[in-house]
């Protein structure tokens, strides 16, 4: 994200909460707004905050719990007001899916909402562009293989936000971070991806997939 000091930064779909306690525990952020639209996934985010960060230290005064529906244009009032944004966005977590039966989106009885996810994903990023100033940035994100989710997912929330709210947005290259993860030795990538990285799973690292693209506001 290149969190730099000062910055206001959102993250929307912030359950269970270990990258908002990322972006805090860098001591940069003037303030950082964790969102999520389930109450039961806010007690989730409440508690592993509250686990390493003291609600009456310093910094529990620049974290901010809200409960939106950030798939929502039209009433998503979030508009304009941060620096950055990250959006780990739901998706089928292809990962889970295979090692685990509860919740499996691959299963016949969430056909319907696996259907639904690229909508959803649209929508969300949509709001993530319209929650960012101009020259702030998006991190969209998912745990997904699927170009639907990905990378299609970009393409047309960037063509909609211009077309309805006159956004303009351009892609943010991610080589520096694809360099590093390759230093390691412990990546593998999709090459045959239009916009983004995927990072694709990779057995000796016990990772993946992981699908970023960053989007600047222009």
């Amino acid at each position: 994200m290149d969190i730099a000091e000062g910055d206001k930064v959102l993250d929307m779909c912030a359950a269970p909460g270990g990258k908002s306690l990322l972006a805090i525990q860098t001591q940069l952020p003037a303030m950082v707004v964790c969102n999520d639209h389930k109450l039961s996934r806010l007690g989730q985010l409440r508690r592993a905050l509250s686990t390493y960060i003291p609600l009456d230290s310093k910094t529990a005064e620049h974290v901010i719990l809200k409960r939106k529906d950030a798939s929502n244009t039209k009433e998503w009032d979030e508009l304009g007001i941060y620096d950055k944004v990250l959006l780990d966005a739901p998706c089928s977590t292809d990962r889970l899916s295979v090692n685990h039966d509860e919740g499996n989106m691959f299963s016949i009885s969430m056909t319907t909402q696996r259907l639904n996810l690229p909508q959803l994903q649209t929508k969300l990023l949509i709001n993530a562009l319209r929650s960012v100033r101009s020259g702030g940035s998006v991190v969209y994100s998912t745990c997904s293989l699927s170009p639907i989710q990905n990378e299609v997912v970009v393409e047309n929330a960037v063509a909609i936000a211009r077309e309805r709210f006159g956004i303009e947005a351009v892609e943010l290259t991610l080589e520096q971070l694809r360099g590093h993860l390759i230093s390691t030795s412990l990546f593998r990538f999709c090459e045959n991806i239009r916009r983004g990285l995927l990072v694709i799973p990779f057995l000796p690292s016990n990772f993946g997939p992981m699908y970023v693209c960053k989007l600047k506001r222009l």
